[in-house]
């Protein structure tokens, strides 16, 4: 120790920017790997909040596309049902791309599930439409 004292000034100086050389770089290093983790963090942030309109977007298409249906059959008026067939089409869409957005995440199997809900209440609702346009003889194509 006695001996670093005694050094020249020349190598201190090139040991201190050594030393600090190497902080700054386990700095960098560290600082770099926590970036990357916020960032990753944030896209899954924004994939969730997308996947949560997609959802809402389900939930408002089915009960608009089951109210349309309802006041069809009470009113009669054909307007209804071409509102309800573009229901079914963004109810598809929402379906389709609420899949596609967590298809590699943990929630893919509740997606599945949440798929084939939507898929068995669209297959109904096209054979309602059908029944219901056919018993009324309009010329709605679905």
């Amino acid at each position: 120790m006695k001996d670093f004292f005694y050094q020249s000034t020349k190598s201190k100086i090139i040991i201190f920017f050594s030393i600090l050389l190497l902080v700054m770089g386990g700095i960098q290093y560290f600082s770099s790997i926590s970036i990357n983790g916020l960032i990753d963090n944030e896209r899954e942030y924004h994939k969730n909040v997308k996947a949560l309109s997609n959802v809402e977007s389900i939930k408002a298409s089915v009960l608009a596309l089951q109210g349309h249906l309802k006041s069809f059959y009470l009113t009669m008026d054909k307007n209804n049902l071409i509102d309800a067939k573009e229901h079914l089409k963004n109810l598809q869409e929402d379906s389709r791309e609420l899949k596609d957005n967590l298809s590699g995440s943990s929630q893919a199997a509740i997606v599945n599930r949440l798929d084939n809900s939507v898929k068995d209440i669209i297959v109904f609702e096209q054979d309602l439409l059908k029944v219901l346009a056919g018993n009324n003889l309009l010329e709605i194509k679905i």
